[in-house]
């Protein structure tokens, strides 16, 4: 069963698997990118500046799909809520912008030298 098109809360489920989620998802991103910026030095930066400009840009691409619930509710449609067009593409593009910070992290922290304890 699919929760956005089957039972009495289907519109609702529609809304949070869709518009409700890319607005989450951009509030996060915009605000980490936000947040990074206000504590970034040039001594020791808490975030590399590509992950800044990632976050933004990741950010930005969820702020467009909101809309996505105006093209109605057939999945047959490329920009439906519950097609491919939305959710599945910028689904995608925020796991590999996760996975490439997840790889610069632990690129960073291999060449770090080890603390002394």
């Amino acid at each position: 069963m699919d929760p956005t098109t089957d039972g009495p809360l289907a519109a609702a489920m529609a809304l949070a698997h869709g518009p409700i989620a890319h607005l989450w998802i951009a509030m996060f991103f915009l605000g980490f990118a936000r947040a990074a910026q206000q504590f970034m030095s040039a001594a020791s930066p808490v975030v590399p500046r590509w992950a800044l400009r990632g976050a933004v840009v990741v950010g930005v691409i969820n702020l467009l799909a909101v809309p996505s619930l105006y093209f109605g509710m057939d999945a047959t449609h490329f920009y439906a809520v519950n097609g491919w067009g939305a959710d599945a593409l910028v689904g995608l593009l925020t796991l590999v912008w996760v996975g490439f910070l997840g790889l610069g992290i632990h690129r960073a922290r291999k060449n770090r030298a080890p603390m002394l304890t």
